[in-house]
Order: structure tokens, then C-alpha cells, then sequence
């Protein structure tokens, strides 16, 4: 493991303004009161969770009737224009959500009160009323009073009409959409601006927090028309909820989740002066190869955990660099890359030796010991069997599609496994309150590579800080270490020895939440 050292350079980090004023409706200069709400809601959310709820065929029948509830009311519809989709899109609207959020509350206490809990939809009203407080409780200038934040995690929406298997992450953010289909959640949401998910357990007298970014895949589809108009549209939103991280939280480390880097050309797009961006790409790599090992070591003893063969699938910004750093990691074996950019296959073989080209998608998966998928947006779907594959013969996909690329059922079915990109934290210095995005085993400690990214350098800043270092030294050191470009492999190297540092190693394997067994590696 390479040390965390890196040369130094002068750096001046602009000095957040003082705050000089806080409008509440308690009164002028008043502590406002959203925090207490953010803390009701979450208690109520909590104890959501533990109800029983219907399932099965009397789930669905709700779900349905509430189907034809929205479309009844027009919630479902989508502006005909570009520009007012636009409008739709990034305009934050308490009345907005209160018709139609607040809306299927009651309708479902009106309709369905046999069915669905009480405190399901007390914890909706509760959220609800939290997420305006604390958006409309940011100051005019600087941060707010009681601010603790130390660093920020955003995501976007996952789910959508043509991801709905991601639907059931919402619910225990808003307990209420458990009885939205799945396909109709992110249509539901517009309206509302960025919000807290979850928060972290303090360190060093700091908080870190979960948020979410309103932006989704049918948002993306509904403005693909044009790709301008897209980009404005999604960073605004994305712009939106840094200043929102900042402001009401005082948060100056942001960590992006998903399809965000892109979004934003690695951060670039990000114009908050105040915070340190850092895309994620440096952890997500670091675990991939952490997982990547830690399989190959379990599934070929015999070989001391040395492939044949690895396939990668998508050369994006993230592919790329897979294909060079497990290049260099596994010099005897061939790395089979593809992707339908022909330029981009050219650019991987370029890098080493043992990177060679694979016709297809089969190809590499079938010539390979162990898959890294990395490909995104719609064309990540790989359905197996449609491909024409009937035996994965003990073959692991390990998947950081976003969203995911394959069924792990699917792939089981047919012998083989598949592996998500998911950390765990040994040290318990960064928790979640309990959160999992309905996909992780353990809600607390389970972390995405990109998540425990942020975390860890803001844990690191502090820690520096605590060493007495000067300002300008500290934030020479964190410019080095935060990824706002291309992954280079050294940013790998240093976001690997902070994990390291702080115990972020790969959890359990697991997928959509459920613990994977992994099969014994085929020979290539």
C-alpha cells in the first residue's frame, strides 16, 4: 500500500461569510426549528419501518387503486414542451407536494385506513413538513447558525419508469410510496427540493449527512430531446442541493454518488466556492479492487487468488481506469475489455500489454474468470439469457453499473453470482443512522466505495486538523486527495490508504441487499 504522502502547493481557500441573518417564522434572528422536525421525522420514520404492512395480492390491489388515483389527478402528466419541462423539473414547490404527496396521504387514510398504518403516514406528513423547514431555513448569507456539518453525500434518484426493481428505496424515506407502483415513485417526487436522507454518527464534533438530489432517469429521458437543456436543468438541481448541503448545514465536503459526476464533468459544473468536491471514482475503484481480490482469493486457492482472465465491460471514466489498475494488479492475466465506442477500446489497449479487445459483451463475460461491469444509463441492462448464455459456470459479475447491469437472480440461476460494490465500515466511524437504500445487508455499516470516499476525507481533514496544521497546508493536502477530474491511479492509490486508515474494506457479498453466495471460478 502506497503511503499518503503528496507534494504541497499553495492553496487559498476562501473563508465562508459570516452569517448575518436567519428568517423563521418564530421571529428574526430565532433558532429555527426545522432541526427538531428533522429529528421528529426521522424517530416516526424509524418506527415505520417496523409495522406490519400488507404484502402480496392485497398489496398490489392498493397499489393499483392508487394508480388510477394519481393518473385521475393529473400527477402522472408531463409537460408537452421542452422548456416547460424544464420548469416542471426544477421548480420546488411546497403546494405542489402537498397536493400530491400529502394528497395520497389522505387518500390512502380515506381509502385504505384498514391497511396502511397510521404511523406510515404520520412519518409522511412528518417528512413532508421537515423537508420544506429545513430548505426554506437557509440563510441569506453564509450558514446557518446551529450548522455541524462536516461533510454531504448526494444522490439521485435511482428508481424510475423504466428502473422500478430500485422503487422500494423510497420507502423508508416516505413511508406512504409503498403503495405507489414502483415505476410511478420518481414522477411523485417532483416538486420536492434536495432533502436529508439520513445522517451519520458525529465525529470530532461533526455530522455528516445523506442527501438527495432531484434528479432522476425520467428526467433525464423527458429532457434527452436536448442535451443542452438536460445539462442546465440537471445541474441546477445538482448546484441546488450543494448550496442547500452548505448553507443550512455549514457542510464543506461533498461527495457525489451515481450518475452525478457525469452530470457534472467530475464536479466541475459544482460553482459553491466553499466546498471540496471529490466525484467518488477514487473509492469506488479502490473497492472494486479490494472485492475483486478478496473473490478471486476465495474462489481460486489452488492459484493464490490469480486469474487467467478478468473482463471489463464500460470504458467510461470509471472503466478506463478499472481496465488499467487491474491491468497492472494482475500482469498474468488478460483483461478482456468492451465497449461499443470503438475509440474507447482503442485507448484501453493502449494502456498495457495484457489488455485485449472482446467482441461483445458475451465474449468477455465468457472468457473471463471474474467480470467488472462499469456501464450506464439504459444500455446497462445486460440480460443474460437473452444473450444467449445458458451456464455462467461459477463466473462472478462484479457490478457497479449504475443502475445495475444484471440480475443477480437471473445469474444465479444460470451458476454464476453477482457482486455489488459495497464496503464496510470496521472502525464505526462512519454510520448511517440507519438508512440502506433498500439494497445494502446492514444499514448502518454497509457503504458505497464513493460514499465512504467524502466520509473519509473529511475524516482526514479533521484529523490534520487536530495535528495543528495550517489552513492553507490542510487544504493543499485535501486538493491532492478529492477527485474532480479523470480517476488518475494515484488518486486510487490515495483514496485506498485512507480506507485502509479509517477500515473500509468490502462487506459481505451481497446484492439488492441479499448476502451472495460465491460460486467457485470457473477456468477461462
Amino acid at each position: 500500500m502506497a503511503a499518503l504522502t503528496m507534494p504541497l502547493h499553495e492553496f487559498n481557500a476562501p473563508v465562508p461569510p459570516v452569517f448575518t441573518g436567519f428568517d423563521v417564522i418564530a421571529g428574526e434572528g430565532a433558532l429555527p426549528r426545522s432541526r427538531e422536525l428533522l429529528e421528529e421525522y426521522f424517530d416516526l420514520r424509524d418506527v415505520a419501518q417496523t409495522v406490519d404492512k400488507i404484502e402480496g395480492e392485497e398489496l398490489n390491489a392498493v397499489q393499483e387503486d392508487v394508480r388510477s388515483w394519481a393518473e385521475e389527478a393529473g400527477f402522472l402528466d408531463i409537460p408537452e414542451t421542452l422548456e416547460e419541462r424544464k420548469t416542471f423539473y426544477t421548480t420546488f414547490s411546497e403546494q405542489t407536494v402537498q397536493e400530491k404527496i400529502l394528497g395520497l396521504v389522505d387518500y390512502l387514510e380515506q381509502n385504505h385506513a384498514d391497511k396502511v398504518s397510521h404511523i406510515e403516514l404520520e412519518a409522511t406528513r412528518a417528512f413532508v413538513e421537515a423537508t420544506f423547514a429545513n430548505y426554506n431555513d437557509r440563510p441569506k448569507h453564509g450558514v446557518a447558525p446551529d450548522a455541524d456539518g462536516s461533510h454531504a453525500f448526494l444522490v439521485p434518484i435511482r428508481t424510475g419508469r423504466d428502473h422500478e426493481k430500485y422503487g422500494p428505496e423510497m420507502e423508508q424515506s416516505i413511508p406512504a410510496f409503498r403503495y405507489l407502483p414502483n415505476q410511478l415513485r420518481a414522477q411523485m417526487l417532483i416538486g420536492l427540493p434536495p432533502f436529508v436522507i439520513d445522517t451519520y454518527a458525529p465525529q470530532n464534533g461533526k455530522q455528516g449527512y445523506l442527501m438527495f438530489v432531484p434528479v432522476s432517469e425520467d428526467m433525464r429521458h423527458d429532457l434527452g430531446q436536448s442535451v443542452s437543456l438536460q445539462s442546465k436543468a440537471i445541474n441546477q438541481n445538482i448546484n441546488a442541493a450543494v448550496d442547500f448541503a452548505y448553507e443550512r448545514f455549514g457542510v464543506t465536503h461533498v461527495g457525489l454518488g451515481a450518475s452525478l459526476p457525469s452530470y457534472t464533468r467530475f464536479g466541475q459544473k459544482i460553482t459553491n466556492e466553499h466546498v471540496t468536491v471529490t466525484t467518488g471514482h477514487g473509492g469506488t475503484i479502490a473497492l472494486i479492487n479490494k472485492i475483486v481480490a478478496d473473490t478471486l482469493e476465495k474462489t481460486l486457492p489452488e492459484a493464490n487468488g490469480k486469474a487467467d482472465s478478468i473482463a471489463v465491460l464500460g470504458l467510461g471514466a470509471i472503466g478506463m481506469r478499472i481496465a488499467e489498475i487491474t491491468a497492472q494488479q494482475n500482469p498474468d492475466a488478460k483483461i478482456h475489455v468492451y465497449d461499443p465506442n470503438a475509440k474507447l477500446v482503442g485507448r484501453a489497449l493502449a494502456l498495457a500489454s495484457n489488455i485485449v479487445a472482446a467482441g461483445n459483451e458475451v465474449d468477455a463475460i465468457m472468457a473471463s474468470q471474474a467480470t467488472i461491469s462499469a456501464i450506464a444509463g439504459k444500455s446497462s441492462k445486460l440480460d443474460l439469457e437473452a444473450f444467449g448464455i445458458d451456464n455462467l459456470e461459477g463466473r462472478v459479475i462484479i457490478d457497479d453499473s449504475q443502475p445495475g447491469s444484471v440480475d443477480p437472480l437471473q445469474a444465479e440461476k444460470l451458476g454464476g453470482a453477482v457482486v455489488w460494490v459495497i464496503g464496510s465500515d470496521s472502525m464505526g466511524k462512519i454510520v448511517r443512522r440507519g438508512y440502506d437504500y433498500a439494497t445494502m445487508h446492514d444499514s448502518h455499516t454497509d457503504l458505497f466505495g464513493c460514499e465512504a470516499e467524502v466520509a473519509s476525507q473529511a475524516l482526514y481533514e479533521a484529523e490534520l486538523r487536530e495535528r495543528g496544521m495550517t489552513e492553507d497546508v490542510i487544504s493543499s493536502i485535501m486538493s491532492k486527495i478529492a477527485v474532480r477530474e479523470a480517476v488518475t491511479a494515484q488518486k486510487v492509490r490515495y483514496t485506498s490508504a485512507l480506507f485502509t486508515k479509517f477500515g473500509i474494506h468490502p462487506s459481505r457479498p451481497q446484492a439488492f441487499g441479499r448476502p451472495v453466495r460465491i460460486p467457485p471460478v470457473a477456468a477461462a
